[in-house]
């Protein structure tokens, strides 16, 4: 029998399907698929996908966490450019269901905390690249989310660290997501 731990790529042997392990106990393996449905399955019922390549791993990884890089839109007008190169605009997906696999465990303040910390490292990690795009997608819901987002991109802006906007509301709704651009 195969040993399996979190995080592993793995595929349904006697159904369609296929998804990653976010928890495991003494008979089963708890599987969330693609569209964030949790099956829980006996563990002689998977078979473990090989990734052979990192770049696949960061894929999922990536898929998982909510985050997708996306190529600049098409219209001359929101061309990202720096240098006559095109930049990719990185999307954050602020979403509970979008961050966590793990979202039915958590409470509403640990949501928000792993929000908060997505932002804050997702504008690290990017903050020396100069030019680049991040669209953070909050939604509508009660606007608390939004106000502590605006709050951090202030922060960061009065440093000289980026600028921001309302995202084009034609793609993601009226004042459903920030457009940030690093300084």
């Amino acid at each position: 029998m195969q040993t399996f731990k979190i995080g592993d790529y793995v595929r349904f042997l006697n159904q369609t399907g296929e998804g990653t392990i976010i928890g495991i106990d003494e008979e089963k393996c708890y599987v969330e698929d693609n569209n964030g449905f949790v099956f829980p399955t006996p563990l002689a019922e998977l078979v473990l996908i090989p990734i052979d390549s990192l770049s696949e791993q960061q894929s999922i990884n990536s898929t998982l966490l909510g985050v997708q890089k996306k190529d600049a839109p098409k219209k001359a007008t929101n061309k990202a450019k720096s240098g006559g190169k095109h930049l990719q605009v990185l999307e954050v997906d602020l979403h509970q269901q979008a961050l966590s696999t793990k979202v039915a465990y958590l409470t509403a303040i640990e949501i928000h905390e792993l929000q908060k910390r997505t932002i804050i490292q997702t504008l690290e990690r990017e903050k020396q690249h100069h030019g680049k795009q991040i669209i953070f997608i909050h939604g509508k819901g009660d606007g608390t989310l939004r106000r502590e987002l605006l709050a951090e991109l202030e922060r960061r802006k009065k440093k000289g660290m980026c600028r921001y906007e309302d995202a084009p509301f034609h793609t993601y709704g009226y004042q459903g997501a920030i457009k940030v651009t690093i300084s």
